[in-house]
């Protein structure tokens, strides 16, 4: 059935006594303005221009008139309606990938229990450990499995599901070093966390890879680290999850994806660092059009610790943390320089017309309910929630 208001009459078997409640809510706004929403009747975001025109609608000599103005406002709850179910699919299908993530680290973990020796290899072989984290980690684990999902939903994507628009060289690298400052921003950020926690007698743990001990563990090193995190996840989150979500609102879509890009890193330092980073890579995918700015950011950001890890090898020792510092200050003076530079050609404008919304139109919190009331999201969240818990120790 279609929900689109038609010349039609839906006659109510009540006809009468629901036009007697029009007239006390009509007459009730009238005498006391508020009335209608603060009875629960209208929900307080109505387009009272269009639905409500009360001397015009309402009036005991317009019934006709009265009746469809019923029908709309029926259409626009049902359509509300439709888009929040909507928006509890996706969000079920995206806690799918998210439970197919996880069974595979199951799977892994009984693996290494029922052959302990490949476990310990794992637990003290640098080369070992990246090579496996890499295939089943992130290609088996992040991309698969959310591309799965992307596969099975093609048709839902309004955009392509890769963003490809083409860019030029210079707006990448305005735009990527933008991206850059916000991973800095971040990083204060995850600090002040760290410092809050620990005035209250916590620390937060966060897990440290192995260092390598040989060329060929550094090259694999950068790929583990820098390349392939960034290609996996930047394609399952910025991707496939922003693709589907940004359907709803290309807000909405970011803060969604980010907030999965968080809870999938299982530990409370990468949890608040990487959304914070996932709302600036949301941001760059969606006023490029093009994923490569994000992929890009994602790879330089993990590659300043992988860099250390290669120079505290060819040094033989620890990398003093002035090189740290030196790697905040330039890319904080490149994105610093971007942000005037992107500003300046006006491309943090909003250039897609603006047009307003329909009356009981959802809210970003109305959303963000549906979103998170999906049972299969409810489903696979409590283990990341319990995993990032476990980060937590006392002092």
């Amino acid at each position: 059935m279609s929900l689109k208001p038609s010349s039609r009459r839906l006659q109510p078997k009540s006809t009468n006594f629901l036009k007697y409640i029009y007239y006390i809510v009509v007459y009730g706004e009238g005498l006391c303005p508020g009335f209608i929403t603060k009875v629960g009747l209208v929900p307080s975001r109505i387009n009272r221009k269009e639905v409500f025109d009360l001397n015009t609608y309402y009036s005991p000599t317009n019934l006709n008139n009265s009746d469809e103005q019923y029908r709309r406002i029926l259409y626009y709850q049902a359509l509300a309606k439709q888009e929040r179910s909507e928006i509890r699919h996706v969000s079920n299908m995206l806690g799918l990938a998210i439970l197919l993530y996880e069974l595979v680290q199951v799977v892994l973990v009984f693996f290494f229990s029922a052959f302990p020796d490949l476990g310990s290899l794992y637990k003290n072989s640098q080369i070992f450990q990246d090579s496996f984290s890499t295939l089943f980690g992130e290609v088996l684990g992040v991309a698969l499995t959310f591309g799965f999902v992307a596969f099975i939903n093609r048709k839902k994507y309004k955009v392509s599901i890769i963003p490809n628009e083409k860019i030029g060289f210079a707006k990448c690298f305005r735009w990527v070093c933008f991206g850059m400052l916000g991973c800095m921003a971040a990083n204060y950020v995850t600090d002040g966390v760290i410092w809050l926690f620990n005035r209250v007698g916590y620390d937060l743990n966060y897990p440290d890879s192995l260092k390598p001990e040989s060329v060929f563990a550094c090259v694999l090193s950068i790929v583990a680290i820098a390349v392939v995190p960034a290609l996996c996840e930047e394609f399952a989150l910025r991707c496939c999850s922003l693709g589907l979500m940004q359907n709803y609102g290309k807000a909405f879509g970011v803060v969604t994806a980010s907030i999965i890009f968080g809870l999938l890193h299982g530990n409370v330092i990468q949890l608040v660092f990487a959304f914070l980073v996932g709302l600036f890579l949301g941001y760059l995918t969606v006023k490029t059009g093009s994923i490569w700015p994000a992929i890009l950011v994602h790879g330089f950001n993990n590659g300043i610790s992988a860099s250390g890890d290669v120079i505290g090898y060819a040094i033989n020792g620890e990398v003093d943390d002035k090189y740290y510092y030196a790697i905040f200050i330039i890319w904080a003076v490149l994105g610093a320089v971007s942000a005037v530079w992107i500003f300046l050609k006006g491309e943090f404008k909003n250039d897609e017309p603006k047009s307003e919304p329909l009356p009981f139109a959802n809210s970003f919190g109305a959303k963000l309910g549906a979103f998170a009331s999906a049972p299969l999201l409810l489903l696979s969240v409590p283990f990341l929630i319990f995993s990032t818990v476990l980060s937590i120790t006392k002092i």
